[in-house]
């Protein structure tokens, strides 16, 4: 496996910090999404005005909108990387020499 890094090219490299951002976007909303949850949760309990739970439902409103694009974006990026079926034939036959 580790051999095969070593042939990758700098537009792979690139792709695949691409990806960790993506994901770790994903992730960063997804939390804050739980904890916008929990904002409302106390707002709710605290009696707060229906202006302000509004509030914090329009940024939850966000998070998921942010999730939403950036899993989009992931997924997008994914299916055209299938479509280059030359990284696969690459990986392939470096498998074979390496056997």
């Amino acid at each position: 496996m580790f051999r095969l890094l070593k042939h990758f090219r700098p537009i792979y490299w690139l792709v695949i910090a691409l990806l960790v951002v993506i994901i770790y976007g994903q992730v960063q909303f997804e939390l804050g999404l739980a904890d916008k949850m929990g904002d409302i949760t106390g707002l709710i309990q605290s009696q707060a005005t229906a202006a302000e739970i509004w509030d914090v439902g329009k940024e939850m409103l966000l998070y998921t909108l942010g999730s939403v694009i950036l899993k989009m974006l992931f997924k997008m990026k994914i299916k055209r990387e299938k479509l280059n079926l030359k990284m696969y034939h690459f990986v392939i036959q470096m498998e074979k020499d390496m056997s």
